[in-house]
Formats: structure tokens, sequence, C-alpha cells
């Protein structure tokens, strides 16, 4: 559970007889893929919310892991654990993007409530808004990486996005295969890769693509 694996963990042990795994075993699993994929739906439907609003301010809005990811690389949402949403906006959006986001009433993190927005862009690559209504947490990114990180990868333009997947019947742009792999292994680089998951998605993206 702490590496967020646990549907990939019962997408291969649910396919062994029922002998192979303890009752007790397969009812937990079964049980947590069940609240997963349930928590992944309301995230999907959120996060189409989102993209939907960014359009009417005409801003352009790209996915990164979360629902779009789960879609992408395993076919389905219910083989990835999906704790929050991220999404890419440029650099130049980035305050109407902010904007946006309050009128649905997210909040935005302590961390960045006393600082200017320029300060803001500054210092870090993204910021954490918090629903306090859905406990909804969304990581609004215009970096790939903070400039004490990287300065070359910070400077480094947002990806493009050249295809689209299909989710929830509605097509959310996505990045091409290649650039999906450089953010992927950014992100679990500045993270140490803790998290299997993180692992798991790279190989994902290899074998689908």
């Amino acid at each position: 559970d702490r590496h967020q694996v646990i549907p990939l963990t019962w997408a291969a042990l649910g396919k062994k007889p029922a002998n192979a795994l303890p009752l007790t075993v397969r009812a937990l699993l079964e049980q947590r893929c069940r609240t997963i994929a349930a928590h992944n739906l309301s995230l999907s439907g959120e996060l189409l919310g989102l993209l939907a609003a960014f359009r009417e301010k005409g801003i352009s809005a790209t996915p990164f892991k979360g629902p779009a990811l789960a879609t992408a690389l395993y076919g389905t949402l219910s083989h990835r654990q999906i704790s929050d949403l991220d999404l890419f906006v440029t650099e130049e959006r980035f305050p109407e993007a902010t904007e946006v986001l309050e009128l649905r009433g997210y909040q935005v993190e302590d961390r960045a409530k006393n600082l200017s927005r320029s300060e803001i862009r500054a210092r870090f690559k993204d910021v954490l808004f918090t629903h306090p209504g859905t406990g909804v947490h969304l990581d609004l990114h215009w970096s790939v990486a903070e400039p004490e990180f990287d300065r070359k990868l910070s400077s480094m333009p947002v990806p493009n996005c050249v295809r689209t997947v299909e989710l929830l019947g509605e097509a959310v742009p996505m990045q091409a295969p290649e650039d999906l792999l450089l953010l992927l292994c950014v992100h679990g680089l500045r993270h140490r890769w803790e998290c299997l998951k993180w692992i798991c998605d790279i190989a994902a993206l290899l074998l689908r693509y």
C-alpha cells in the first residue's frame, strides 16, 4: 500500500486459483481495489470538469500522471492508485489558472500564501491547491523542475501535447511517449524513486510504446 501497487498486485494474483491466496488476503485486496477504482472515477470526473473550466477561459492545460496516465499506460483506471491530480499550464497563464481554481473552491497551500506570484514562480515548479469540500489535492505545474534542482530542466518548455487519450468518453490531451518518459523520470528522480508505482509506470510505458 505504501508503494501504491495494490491494483497491480491484485491484477496478477487475482487470476490465480482461489486456493492460491488466503481468503482474508483475497478479500482485503478485492475491497481495496474497489475503493481505489471508485476514488479514481471521482478524480476523473473532477479532472474533466477542470479541463472544461480552463478551456472556457482559453487556457491550455495538460494532465500529468493521474487518471489520464492510468488509461494511457494500463488501459484502465482501476490498475493504478491515484492520490491527487496534476496539471501543466504555461508560466504565462499560471495567474489565470489560479483564478479558475479559486473560483471552483480550491485553496492554495500555506507555503505560497504570503508570496507574490512572481516569487512563487521563481522558487517553485508547482503549487498545491486543496479543495476543502471534496478533499481533492491538485498540483498546478508550470515547470518540469525547480530552479534549485536543475536550472536547465526548470527552463525547459513544457512538452506540447501531440495526442489524446480517452477518459470516460472524452478526449484528454497527452504528451508524446518520449516526453512522458522524460517527465516521469524527472519526477521519480526528484523523489529518489521512493515509490515502486513510479517504476511500474516506466515499465508500463516502455511496454506500451
